[in-house]
């Protein structure tokens, strides 16, 4: 017997070798064929985005500079770079097969630098991809790890429009992690896998062709591989644009004692942890010391907002702690939420303990200087500033009249490039400081001033608004402030402005244009005394009013009557008794949404109180006659299209009239 296992061994081990061969090639034809599949899924759900290259023609395909975008939903909804839609309000996409169609920027979500579209006439699409829209669906992010296979499908070097067809690439994961240069802050998978010119804004797939990333340009000049935006982050983005809601910041769910310092070198200490919050869920308790946030040393509470700030929800993020003695390292995936990202909490004062000479009476702990805020929530902004993306009510920069949207790009004689500048020059200024603003909206520069509140302070109560009673000649208003006519009885009338004056100066301040005007007023509130310079056949005057709180449209503004609280303004109905179903007002040159009717067209559409509404059938609004000019000639029935603003957030709804009930 033990003769024969020798030859018996011998006999299996040539079988093996002979086997090898084979199972090799069996196992490359299936990745093949998985590749193949892959590919084949999601090339129909790949788009080509058209977007205007600098000094092109927007008519012209040729002169276009190409992206990429993908269907996620079935019916119509695309993801692409934010870079490609910045300003537009259309784009045109293409599809496999040489396929056109058109698609409408829903929103933008500026943190992960995406954008959602909407095709239009989808079904009329789905007809011509054979009857149906692919869609590819999301994946995680949270499990990617270096070294898994990944893959990029987009409209490299336009191969949409070349051959027809997307370009497909095979990679692997090389590295996740923060990026600390550039645009962008936040998380980013970094990966072999091409992401070429015209890739920008396509998917990265895993081995199942689930989405788990958006192809970006490369945020630091130091890395030649491609990048991707994680599809967790990218993923609450979209759901709330799709849901016509605010993206709010991402959310940890602690809170630190604020105390500490570059002297303080055993971290920032966690005094609670919100239950059910993502540091719950990762297993951060009370009395925690957290060291550091992706590798960036944490000595205060300011240290730990400073990190957090750049971050989107979705973000996963590495924290390293200290329990006891021993150090730790856990993996933290953002939440979103509307609470502080960072709840600050000084220690308790203590009482100095007597002593055996002199009772001693208890001292206040000394209180540290207070410091000094603006009142946004801000991102880097490509190619230089600072993006606002979200206003504090009534706080320093709204009452100064910054908007969601403004690119801050100086505080005084400092220009911002970037946070940190915001940061270095908040620090060299005090709560009460006035500091001039300038800030870049719509393509116009404009001189705003604010005073700052101090960090942790509650928003000084909004100002009754000031009303002047001047509206400005549209044809130049965006070079000068001529004044088109008055409203009756309001101060600027009382003061003796007429119309063809050209407004040149405020309280000893420059009017350059309307913009300048508006800033100008926004600066005031009711009871206000201005001193109005004007110019009038050629002579200069001066000119002096006194401000009356905003009263509805049309109705008389003498400042000589009492005081009563304004009330919602509805324009004018036309004739044939189209109903928008909701009160408008202006509040701080903008069109407001005061009041919504719940049966109404514009409840159905899903505006809210509060809604700012930037345009109507794409023309920008600035008063309430600018909507009449509009809505006017409308009957019940017509479609009328607005862009609005919500919490920094912009959006165009299609709204049906009805007739009024």
């Amino acid at each position: 017997m033990s003769a024969r296992w020798p030859r018996l061994a011998l006999v299996f081990g040539l079988a093996l070798l002979a086997a090898g061969p084979v199972l090799a090639q069996e196992a490359a034809q299936a990745l093949q064929q998985q590749l193949r599949s892959i590919a084949e899924q999601a090339s129909d759900a790949v788009v080509a985005i058209q977007a205007p290259a600098a000094g092109g023609s927007e008519n012209a395909w040729d002169a276009q500079a190409r992206g990429s975008g993908f269907l996620t939903l079935p019916e119509g909804t695309i993801v692409t770079d934010a870079r490609f839609v910045r300003g537009r309000r259309r784009v045109d996409v293409r599809l496999r097969g040489g396929v056109r169609a058109a698609a409408r920027v829903v929103g933008v979500d500026p943190l992960n630098h995406i954008a959602v579209l909407e095709l239009e006439d989808a079904p009329q699409v789905a007809e011509r991809l054979g009857g149906r829209l692919p869609a590819l669906p999301l994946g995680s992010s949270a499990d990617l790890r270096p070294g898994q296979s990944v893959f990029s499908i987009s409209n490299a070097f336009d191969s949409l429009a070349v051959d027809g067809a997307p370009s497909f690439s095979w990679g692997i994961v090389t590295s996740i992690g923060r990026v600390r240069e550039g645009d962008y802050r936040g998380v980013a998978i970094e990966t072999d896998a091409a992401v070429n010119p015209g890739s920008f804004g396509g998917p990265l797939l895993d081995r199942a062709g689930r989405v788990v990333g958006l192809c970006s340009m490369p945020f630091s000049t130091h890395r030649w591989l491609g990048m991707a935006i994680p599809v967790d982050q990218v993923r609450l983005g979209v759901e709330a644009i799709v849901a016509r809601k605010p993206v709010t910041h991402a959310v940890l769910g602690l809170a630190v004692r604020g105390t500490g310092g570059e002297a303080q070198t055993n971290g920032v200490e966690v005094l609670r942890v919100v239950d059910g919050s993502p540091a719950h869920a990762a297993g951060v308790r009370a009395g925690d010391r957290l060291l550091a946030l992706d590798g960036a040393a944490l000595f205060d509470a300011d240290d730990l907002a400073r990190e957090l700030e750049p971050l989107a929800p979705g973000s996963l993020v590495s924290l390293r702690l200290r329990r006891g003695d021993a150090a730790r390292e856990v993996r933290v995936s953002l939440g979103r939420g509307e609470t502080p990202v960072v709840v600050r909490e000084e220690p308790a004062r203590r009482p100095q303990q007597p002593t055996t000479a002199r009772p001693a009476e208890p001292q206040p702990a000394p209180t540290p200087p207070a410091r000094a805020t603006l009142g946004v929530r801000t991102t880097n902004r490509e190619g230089g500033g600072v993006q606002v993306v979200e206003v504090v009510p009534n706080g320093a920069a709204a009452r100064a009249g910054v908007i969601p949207g403004d690119v801050l790009l100086a505080i005084g004689p400092s220009p911002l490039a970037n946070l940190l500048d915001l940061r270095r020059v908040l620090d060299t200024r005090k709560p009460g400081d006035r500091v001039p603003l300038k800030v870049a909206r719509d393509g116009k520069e404009l001189e705003l001033v604010a005073t700052l509140d101090a960090v942790g302070q509650a928003p000084a109560p909004a100002r009754t608004p000031g009303f002047l009673g001047v509206y400005l000649k549209a044809s130049t208003a965006a070079a000068s402030a001529e004044v088109e006519r008055l409203a009756p009885g309001s101060p600027a009338e009382a003061a003796g402005l007429a119309p063809g004056d050209v407004i040149v100066g405020v309280d000893g301040k420059a009017v350059t244009g309307a913009e300048a005007f508006g800033a100008l007023l926004r600066e005031k509130a009711a009871g206000d005394r201005l001193r109005i310079e004007v110019v009038r056949g050629g002579a200069r005057r001066t000119l002096t009013a006194t401000l009356a709180p905003v009263q509805p449209q049309g109705q008389s503004q003498a400042p000589a009557q009492p005081t009563r609280p304004a009330t919602p303004a509805q324009p004018a109905r036309p004739a044939q008794g189209a109903w928008l179903g909701a009160a408008l007002v202006v509040r701080g040159g903008r069109v407001v949404v005061d009041d919504v009717d719940a049966r109404g067209p514009v409840a159905q559409a899903g505006l809210e109180k509060g809604d700012v509404v930037l345009e109507a059938a794409g023309r920008r609004l600035t008063s309430l006659d600018d909507f009449e000019a509009v809505f006017r000639p409308l009957a019940p029935g017509a479609r009328l299209e607005l862009l609005i603003e919500r919490a920094g957030w912009t959006k165009r709804i299609e709204v049906r009239l009805a007739a009024r009930p």
